[in-house]
């Protein structure tokens, strides 16, 4: 059920797949790292073996995919090297020796568990198998009605087992999903809530009144400079790596992009019901609060686009045209930053408040260039 009381309620964490993927599985720094601030304490982080073996699969597959393209410029280096067949295939084999899909996969995994002090529970242990069976049958959730709920059998299961710890232990679990079928299920749980955003999670197991004290202090004293928080985002956009970025175009011709280059249009910083820049804390130390704030970008981006075509004499590639295609986008960031305050008695300022940059993340992956085509052909 969803609920508005304080910390002591919840002896427990867990973290649906679905929360990885959107979080891009920075375990070691991120949001996700912050759940380390809960080993040793009275708060568990709790992992279904079913969530553990879907992130498994997700990163593996992520590996399996690096191995392929590794395969694939061999492959080229074959087509084009003077090189001897097995010089080549002794390189590759090293490369892929390094990837190991599942290896690296699992090692990933255990480390992070590791580093946040997170235990992986048994579902064979805490769930009843007729129990699921019933729910499938009844359309309980987080099972719809309609051909698709036998989709949901993981789901049920990681839930069961999360409810079925919770009252082994007596406590309650907060559960952190974007999934429709985990909040609903919820709704009908006295031992599980949920909560679709992980910084909101994180905040909510902070001891409120010490939370709502710093806020307070940090609203009252306006002591963060909203230039340097926006500087943050614009440099992080100047440090993409722009040329990893999905570029969804099509044409009639070959091309290449020779160069990219993006500028800030504008920086809009999210900000709460007082007009102050939303923050969300994630913990709190000695003199210190680490929080995320979030912005909304708006941005224009420069491709240098190189047209070729095959020389139909020497077989070689050769450049027909070079053309600048110019598109705006928009993307939402956030960043995760420390927010460091002067000793117990001084007021807090602009001038004694250092504000320093963990870490910043955004969902621009992808750039919609539409058609193109060189000038002449148009």
């Amino acid at each position: 059920m969803t609920s508005s009381d304080d910390n002591h309620h919840y002896g427990a964490i867990s973290i649906d797949s679905n929360i990885f993927v959107n979080n891009g599985y920075k375990l070691k720094s991120g949001v996700l790292s912050q759940l380390k601030q809960f080993k040793g304490s009275d708060i568990k982080t709790i992992q279904s073996d079913i969530v553990h073996k879907e992130c498994f699969s997700h990163i593996s597959d992520y590996y399996e995919k690096q191995e392929l393209q590794v395969k694939k410029a061999i492959g080229s280096i074959h087509r084009y090297s003077e090189k001897e067949s097995d010089e080549i295939n002794g390189c590759l084999d090293d490369l892929i020796s390094l990837i190991e899909p599942n290896k690296k996969a699992e090692d990933k995994l255990i480390s992070f568990y590791d580093d946040i002090g997170a235990e992986v529970i048994d579902s064979e242990e805490y769930v009843d198998l007729k129990s699921i069976i019933d729910m499938y049958f009844t359309s309980t959730p987080p099972f719809e009605k309609g051909e698709k709920k036998k989709y949901e059998f993981p789901d049920a299961i990681a839930l069961r087992s999360l409810e079925s710890w919770a009252e082994r232990n007596g406590t309650k679990v907060l559960a952190v999903s974007d999934d429709k079928g985990w909040g609903e299920y919820a709704k009908t749980s006295d031992r599980i809530d949920v909560i679709n955003d992980l910084p909101q999670a994180l905040s909510k197991l902070l001891p409120q009144k010490e939370l709502l004290g710093l806020l307070s202090k940090i609203k009252n004293n306006a002591i963060l400079d909203y230039g340097e928080i926006t500087e943050f985002f614009i440099n992080d956009l100047h440090e993409t790596n722009l040329y990893s970025l999905d570029l969804n175009c099509s044409s009639s011709f070959m091309f290449e992009v020779d160069d990219i280059n993006a500028y800030v249009l504008r920086c809009t910083l999210d900000k709460d019901d007082d007009g102050n820049i939303k923050l969300i804390v994630l913990n709190i130390g000695d003199r210190k609060v680490r929080a995320v704030v979030m912005a909304s970008m708006e941005v224009g981006i420069d491709f240098n686009i190189d047209f070729q075509t095959i020389d139909p004499v020497d077989k070689d590639t050769i450049s027909i045209s070079n053309e600048m295609v110019y598109v705006e986008t928009n993307y939402y960031a956030d960043a995760i930053i420390d927010i460091y305050i002067p000793n117990e008695g001084e007021e807090p300022t602009k001038d004694n408040v250092d504000i320093k940059l963990v870490d910043i993340r955004s969902d621009l992956n992808g750039i919609y260039l539409g058609d193109l085509e060189p000038s002449f052909s148009k």
